[in-house]
């Protein structure tokens, strides 16, 4: 099975730790700042990758098995990937692993309004760690991918507001719309049983280590401490940070407010007019 890695334009060099394994670098779209980075992930299937089926995976993700075989566990269905947590429709409060969550991050009735508007069929907002693309999906949405940049520079700019209230979902929210942009898409989601969160060990119930967990970034050095004890956790924990310097001025001008806003009905037929001129 070819593997690939792609890797930001800015990390181009950096790749001698993984130069013993047969796998092929790719370079990715420069992160232009903090906004650019939510599109890498989508811009990175705009290689064109020659294969039916493609498996996306984060740099934060462990695998359990043979990768392969979550090909055939996961359907036959286009699309596969984990629900966003607290991005459904409840019950609430909800618990997320440790944290209690009292109402969704997305406002829902905001996010079918945009989608009506932007012609998209009702997708909701997957998580974007582990994803798997079949029947050529990839390459139908590197195709749109002009249309991912339309709708993050109107969230971005504001003439559109943005409906969720956590900023860095901005690359989830957009997959959600672009794949409801796809005729005929058929999805499935991945449960906790076959690709748990990391975050999930903490919850009500384990749901184990499935075939590959998502641990999450903040979580990794936590994730080490357990699995290969204090010393790793320690040496990734003094690896070079990201710089997110103005992150914060990201997310004030970006977020909407509490998601549970109820917006009358002229306001949402206004919200539905101007997104359907962007991608006319």
């Amino acid at each position: 099975m070819p593997v690939y890695v792609v890797r930001s334009a800015e990390l181009a060099g950096r790749d001698a730790a993984l130069a013993e394994f047969d796998v092929r670098f790719l370079d990715g779209e420069p992160a232009a700042g903090t906004s650019g980075r939510f599109l890498q992930k989508w811009t990175a299937l705009g290689r064109q990758f020659s294969e039916q089926e493609l498996l996306f995976l984060d740099a934060d993700t462990v695998w359990s098995c043979d990768p392969e075989l979550l090909f055939d566990a996961a359907g036959p269905e286009d699309f596969h990937a984990r629900l966003e947590p607290a991005c459904s429709q409840g019950p609430y409060p909800m618990r997320v692993g440790r944290k209690a969550v009292a109402s969704s991050y997305l406002n829902h009735e905001l996010y079918r309004t945009l989608a009506d508007g932007f012609g998209c069929a009702p997708v909701p907002v997957f998580n974007t760690g582990v994803m798997l693309f079949k029947h050529g999906l990839h390459r139908r949405l590197a195709a749109r991918l002009d249309e991912f940049r339309r709708m993050r520079d109107a969230f971005l700019t504001k003439r559109i507001p943005y409906p969720c209230s956590k900023p860095r979902l901005l690359d989830q929210v957009l997959g959600g719309l672009a794949l409801g942009r796809i005729e005929g898409l058929t999805w499935r989601p991945l449960t906790p049983a076959v690709s748990p969160f990391f975050e999930e060990r903490f919850g009500e119930s384990d749901p184990g280590r499935g075939m590959v967990m998502h641990v999450w970034t903040a979580l990794y050095g936590e994730f080490l401490q357990q699995e290969e004890g204090e010393l790793a956790a320690r040496q990734y924990q003094a690896l070079p940070q990201s710089d997110v310097r103005g992150d914060w001025l990201f997310n004030v001008w970006l977020r909407l407010g509490p998601s549970s806003l109820r917006l009358p009905d002229s306001v949402l037929v206004r919200w539905a007019r101007a997104a359907r001129g962007f991608l006319a």
